[in-house]
């Protein structure tokens, strides 16, 4: 029977339902699920405007991921990995891996393999692992990723995708649509994250994108739906605030 690798927890954090520190955690899970599967609680960094992935150790230093600086939002932009071991409590830096122009290991470019590929052999040589039940073949399949299939399955955008995302985009910026903070297109479906300050303009895109699985977490309120044909899931501030509102307006009025 095929055994079941399982995930690190989350992050303790509250930014978790942060629109940014969302998209970043979409964007990146390439680099993010392979270290959960280790053991390791892994994180997205959101340090005044500069992204980093960071992953906790079981000695209580961690390792940062960055690019030639700090990570682009749109992964496509990465042009080579930096992996540093730090320390809360101490300057010492341990380069693990730099595939950036100049680094140690630049042949390998952005390519994701090879750095795992690094970062597993270090866990395990070292015992390091926090699951023992991990199986023994992890280390030995994400060295042999190829890189290219694995980032465009995952988040490469379909030509379907990127087409909604652009149509979205226009009729928001020609007021045909309420204005959206940011439209994210990848794989084969697109990301909506806006602000909703009045219900009507929850409305429209409930009507718009046939919109179900309405969760709520949080300030946030999650869905999905489809546009052109495409899978659309919706992440929008406020709207729990403001169904409360309502809700308790309807009950001082009796309805």
């Amino acid at each position: 029977m095929e055994e079941t690798v399982q995930l690190a927890h989350l992050p303790d954090h509250n930014r978790t339902t942060d629109l940014m520190w969302l998209r970043l955690w979409t964007s990146y899970a390439p680099v993010i699920t392979p270290l959960r599967a280790l053991g390791l609680v892994t994180d997205v960094e959101l340090c005044g405007g500069e992204y980093n992935v960071t992953a906790a150790l079981p000695d209580g230093s961690y390792f940062a991921i960055t690019s030639t600086h700090a990570l682009p939002v749109d992964p496509a932009d990465v042009t080579g990995w930096t992996v540093q071991r730090l320390f809360d409590d101490n300057p010492t830096r341990a380069v693990l891996y730099d595939s950036t122009e100049d680094g140690q290991d630049a042949e390998h470019g952005n390519a994701l393999a090879p750095m795992l590929g690094r970062i597993v052999h270090w866990m395990l040589a070292g015992r390091r692992a926090l699951h023992e039940e991990l199986p023994g073949r992890l280390g030995e399949l994400l060295a042999n990723l190829d890189p290219g299939a694995a980032w465009a399955a995952t988040n490469a955008p379909t030509p379907a995708a990127k087409a909604a995302a652009l149509e979205i985009k226009h009729r928001s910026e020609t007021n045909e649509l309420p204005p959206t903070g940011a439209v994210h297109a990848a794989g084969r479906g697109v990301t909506v994250m806006f602000a909703v300050n009045h219900l009507p303009t929850w409305a429209v895109w409930c009507e718009l994108l046939h919109l179900h699985d309405i969760s709520y977490r949080g300030s946030y309120a999650t869905a999905f739906g489809t546009f052109q044909g495409v899978t659309v899931k919706v992440i929008a501030d406020g709207v729990p605030a403001l169904d409360a509102a309502r809700n308790r307006a309807r009950q001082e009025l009796g309805q």
